[in-house]
């Protein structure tokens, strides 16, 4: 895998101010102006959102001329796709031009050592095909108080902040033929849901039609494939969409909600093994109990009612 610096994709749509404080935050890291940066916009999906829509448009346009990255390039479709299918397209495209990519969503703000530590792994563990993703983003959990290292290893996918390679995008079965086996095997259920019990309840809305996530597709591919996530020990990124403007956020939004301060130090790579105490907390940020299943599934069907 070659050593030059991956794209960046930043996905926006109708949130001027959020997509305003990302860009920023991207341009005050240390490789800006030696990233390409890619951005894809959706189109409206209502009327409301046209205005914002066109401000968001507006706000790229002009980034191109400010010359904080070494190049922007902004793709605006005609027509709504809807988040999944924006970046399963935009992703698909990108990183089969140049093998490799870093994904962003239009709420996340980075630290300046962000791109810095993504290309790093990037390289370091492209050739490692035990590990499926990187993630710029991790709660403060307990487990990483007296932990050693400062990376670790995760059964899922962070779908904030995060990169992959070619080889790994292109196994991804989007159309997730093999549900109804997956469905009928206890085994492959509970192995699916190490990385949190809410994942196949996740994938069977998908399958139902009842949810529109690029995301739990991806995290079924590498738990199918029985590989990881590198998370940092230390968050890289925050989050701004949990204020009620962002899409597929309901969902425990207070956990998620990490004020971690950025680190600046230099990042030591390694292969850690899994470790136990490090999964079990990480898997209990997205504890689900079965009345909180039952309050979502009561407030999707007042929402579409």
């Amino acid at each position: 895998m070659s050593n030059t610096l991956a794209p960046v994709i930043l996905f926006v749509y109708d949130r001027p101010d959020h997509a305003k404080q990302t860009l920023d935050a991207l341009a005050a890291n240390e490789l800006a102006e030696q990233s390409e940066l890619f951005v894809f916009c959706d189109g409206p999906k209502k009327e409301s959102v046209i205005e914002r829509n066109r401000q968001v448009v507006e706000l790229i346009t002009a980034e191109k001329e400010r010359g904080r990255f070494a190049s922007v390039t902004l793709t605006v479709s005609p027509v709504n796709k809807g988040l999944a299918a924006s970046i399963i397209g935009g992703v698909t495209d990108i990183i089969h031009r140049y093998g490799k990519c870093i994904v962003v969503e239009d709420d996340v703000v980075t630290s300046p050592n962000f791109l810095s530590f993504m290309n790093r792994c990037l390289d370091y563990y492209s050739d490692k095909q035990n590990v499926f993703s990187i993630s710029g983003f991790t709660y403060p959990l307990k487990a990483l108080e007296k932990y050693k290292y400062d990376v670790y290893l995760s059964y899922r996918a962070c779908s904030q902040c995060w990169a992959c390679w070619e080889d790994r995008w292109d196994t991804i079965d989007w159309d997730v033929k093999d549900f109804a086996e997956l469905s009928r095997s206890f085994i492959k259920r509970y192995r699916f849901n190490r990385g949190g019990n809410d994942l196949y309840r996740m994938l069977r809305h998908q399958m139902r039609g009842e949810r529109n996530s690029w995301a739990i597709r991806f995290c079924y591919a590498q738990s199918k494939q029985n590989r990881y996530t590198v998370y940092p020990r230390q968050s890289l990124t925050r989050n701004t969409g949990y204020d009620g403007s962002g899409t597929n956020c309901e969902n425990n939004a207070e956990k998620r909600q990490v004020e971690t301060a950025f680190v600046s130090n230099e990042f030591v790579l390694c292969d850690p093994l899994p470790n136990k105490r490090v999964l079990r907390d990480f898997k209990n940020q997205y504890r689900v109990t079965f009345f909180e299943a039952i309050a979502w599934a009561w407030k999707k069907v007042f929402k579409n009612s």
